[in-house]
């Protein structure tokens, strides 16, 4: 082997070992470095992520148990008797202290949820506009209430003349 042929052999061996040297610090070294980085950063996204999450539970929760605490209770009946009690208060209010109230069965609402309602039967005497407003106090109550069946009728009147008196059930 001549000169020139060694020096090309120290050339191409030491650009070997510096891309053998290149190639194992990168495997070693910077490679590990790289992908930690980007584990890291990915699990950061997903913390925060988690962290909206758990905040809008923690909201959620919140607003449930706002809505909850207006409820009467999970005891249907006492619910009912509560219920009972702010209509019999309502009537009063409106000037119906002859009012004739009738506990109703409740009716679940959808098949998956455990949430049932309370019912009552209102039978009454009075003047129209009364019943009106008796009728639009208990929708401007803080209870979400449906009126199911109702139904007016005159009293006394047979030629369908006489004073504005109806029943109402």
């Amino acid at each position: 082997m001549n000169e020139r042929e060694r020096k090309m052999a120290m050339i191409v061996g030491a650009g070997l070992a510096v891309a053998v040297l290149y190639y194992g610090v990168n495997f070693l070294f910077i490679s590990p470095m790289t992908e930690a980085k980007k584990k890291y950063s990915q699990n950061v996204k997903k913390q925060n992520a988690l962290k909206k999450l758990v905040d809008s539970e923690r909201k959620l929760a919140k607003t449930w148990n706002d809505y909850a605490a207006r409820t009467f209770s999970f005891d249907a009946l006492k619910a009912q008797d509560l219920f009972g009690q702010d209509l019999k208060r309502l009537a009063k209010q409106h000037g119906f202290e002859s009012a004739n109230f009738k506990k109703k069965n409740g009716k679940n609402i959808g098949r998956k949820t455990k949430i049932s309602t309370v019912g009552h039967q209102i039978t009454t005497t009075g003047e129209y506009i009364k019943i009106v407003e008796f009728i639009r106090g208990i929708y401007q109550s803080p209870y979400l209430c449906q009126i199911t069946k109702l139904s007016i009728s005159p009293v006394g009147s047979r030629d369908g003349r006489g004073r504005d008196i109806v029943k109402v059930e």
